[in-house]
């Protein structure tokens, strides 16, 4: 698993854990808490994402947005 799969497996099971925290009516301290940890840790995933050395084969013009098979 990569960086940045990782970086995006923490920052979704951290906003889990904000989304039923609130839902569950915890202290407002603790619920602002995990609020900024999550948007701190968005941060850090899209600079994790970036970085990522992914690197693709094809161009726009041959595979468009490959959802659709659009003649060209």
């Amino acid at each position: 698993m990569s960086r940045a799969q990782k970086s995006i497996w923490i920052t979704t099971t951290m906003v889990l854990v904000y989304v039923i925290s609130a839902t569950l009516s915890l202290p407002f301290p603790l619920v602002f808490l995990f609020f900024i940890t999550c948007i701190s840790l968005l941060i850090w995933m899209v600079i994790q994402i970036l970085k990522d050395p992914y690197t693709v084969n094809k161009t726009f013009d041959e595979a468009f947005y490959e959802d659709v098979d659009l003649p060209r």
